[in-house]
């Protein structure tokens, strides 16, 4: 009897080890294993329901050094891409879609894989918008080049703001009238002489709610003698109060009121109180500005 007793003790006592260590060892165990699992990588850009006219958007985002993101749109798998390596553990990623995307709303959603194969729980999913550029301005002609200051004639959508960039440089921007056929004709004569050389054009638009259209495309022009502006500086008898128009620029209702372009400080001077702006940027004028001239 002493002796089936013991072994009732002795296997309870097994049954108690092999209990407790199931439940209490094999949890250390599992956690090691989760260890492995990658942190869920987080989205940055785009925001949620943000709207951009790029067919090919950037998505950026963190997640853990080294992993691999993979990148799906519209829950389809579309390429993947290295999150970069940080000493605090994190890594940025970037990523562009390898096809154009359609107009229209879109979602994408991320998840990282390890090392060791192992795969995070998908990103919260963003929804954004695509929607087309603004309609892209056209050069017509360009004449006048065989002086410093061309005139460039161009077309536009109603209601855009034209930004006209030379040699790769913002050189003036102004908002175009209204046609009735929504499209409307511009000219421009470059804000300073350009030298006798090769330059090149380019044009940008904008609508009012700031939406750009695409560049236009570069049209190279060379302009073969840099003549000076000569003759006595006109007098003015009485003030002028004129009213910005488009192609207007200070430079050229400087010469043609007092004779040389180079004279336009003289127009900032009379209205930099009222248009505080042309004392950092004299060659940005808005259509309608009344300026004063004398």
């Amino acid at each position: 009897m002493k002796t089936l007793s013991f072994l009732k003790i002795f296997y309870s006592a097994s049954f108690f080890l092999v209990f407790f260590s199931f439940f209490h060892i094999n949890p250390v165990i599992a956690l090691t294993a989760t260890e492995t699992i990658p942190r869920t990588p987080t989205i940055l850009i785009p925001n949620e329901w943000m709207i951009t006219t790029d067919p090919k958007p950037l998505i950026q985002g963190v997640s853990e050094s080294g992993n691999t993101v993979k990148i799906y749109f519209d829950d389809v798998f579309n390429g993947f891409t290295i999150a970069t390596a940080d000493e605090s553990g994190i890594g940025s990623f970037a990523f562009r879609p390898s096809d154009h995307l359609s107009y229209g709303v879109h979602t994408v959603k991320t998840v990282a894989v390890n090392d060791l194969g192992k795969g995070s729980r998908f990103s919260r999913t963003i929804t954004f918008r695509i929607e087309p550029r603004f309609v892209t301005p056209r050069l017509t002609d360009i004449t006048h080049t065989n002086t410093p200051q061309p005139t460039f004639t161009g077309i536009a959508a109603n209601d855009s703001l034209i930004q006209i960039f030379i040699d790769d440089r913002l050189d003036g921007e102004f908002y175009v009238t209204n046609h009735f056929s929504g499209t409307t004709s511009f000219t421009y004569q470059p804000f300073l002489p350009l030298r006798s050389s090769r330059h090149s054009i380019y044009f940008i638009a904008k609508n009012r709610e700031g939406k750009s259209s695409n560049p236009s495309p570069i049209t190279t022009f060379d302009l073969n003698t840099a003549q000076k502006t000569s003759g006595l500086l006109s007098k003015i008898s009485k003030p002028i109060v004129y009213a910005i128009q488009t192609g207007d620029t200070l430079w050229g209702l400087s010469k043609r009121y007092y004779g040389e372009g180079s004279q336009y400080a003289r127009i900032v001077e009379l209205n930099k109180n009222v248009f505080p702006s042309l004392l950092t940027t004299p060659n940005l004028v808005r259509i309608g500005w009344e300026l004063i001239i004398r």
